[in-house]
């Protein structure tokens, strides 16, 4: 009877809004990568990170900063946000996400395509992503993203979340820019219904890697 209540407890997790915590550049998601997850209507996320380094270095573009941002579910399956913070100076990005299709079935595929720092300068993307839980205490994610800075570049998105529990949550994605790769890692804390803890280690696999650590913390509520 325990595994069958737990059992039921993860599934209507995964097929809620309850994962849809934004990642460090603001849309729904894992840690960089954004998912089909999506915001219900009048659904909103607000979440705050910390962003620092796990070894000293001198590049002012990696040193420590922090990042807020802002989602809210709308009508016809869109997802809108922005994000701001100490790094990029630029201001607030608005970021889009758009919900294509969902299957009918137990454990169904989820599209999306959005757009990412649409008011920045340089930087801004546009991304297709595709999700299925496969079980009922992992989903996948796979996707594919264009970058657009002096050219356009393209790159595969890659990532998971497993469930050790009904609060905590094992998070990894890999995405790539300027032809190289980023491998995070990370664990979410649902401490209640609607706040979640994380925490994580951006970059901190391969040759090039440069690891950096991130927390931050999130809470969805309806309007």
């Amino acid at each position: 009877m325990t595994k069958l209540i737990y059992g039921i407890f993860i599934v209507a997790l995964i097929g809620t809004s309850v994962l849809a915590a934004p990642t460090i550049g603001g849309p729904t998601g894992l840690l960089e990568m954004p998912t089909a997850e999506r915001l219900q209507y009048q659904e909103y996320n607000l979440g705050i990170d910390y962003l620092g380094d796990a070894r000293s270095i001198n590049n002012d573009r990696d040193k420590s900063a922090h990042y807020y941002k802002l989602n809210i579910g709308t009508y016809d399956n869109i997802e809108m946000g922005v994000v701001g913070g100490a790094y990029p100076e630029e201001g607030v990005f608005l970021n889009m996400k758009y919900h294509v299709f969902s299957e009918q079935k137990q454990y169904p595929v989820d599209v999306a395509v959005g757009l990412e720092n649409l008011t920045a300068n340089e930087g801004s993307s546009l991304y297709m992503v595709a999700s299925k839980p496969f079980q009922a205490s992992f989903t996948g994610h796979v996707g594919f993203r264009a970058l657009f800075e002096d050219s356009v570049s393209s790159a595969l998105m890659m990532g998971g979340e497993y469930f050790l529990n009904d609060a905590v949550s094992i998070i990894a994605d890999m995405i790539g820019d300027d032809g190289l790769y980023r491998v995070n890692t990370g664990a979410r804390w649902f401490a209640m219904e609607n706040l979640i803890f994380q925490a994580s280690i951006l970059d901190g696999i391969g040759e090039s890697s440069n690891p950096r650590f991130m927390v931050g913390a999130s809470i969805s509520k309806f309007l």
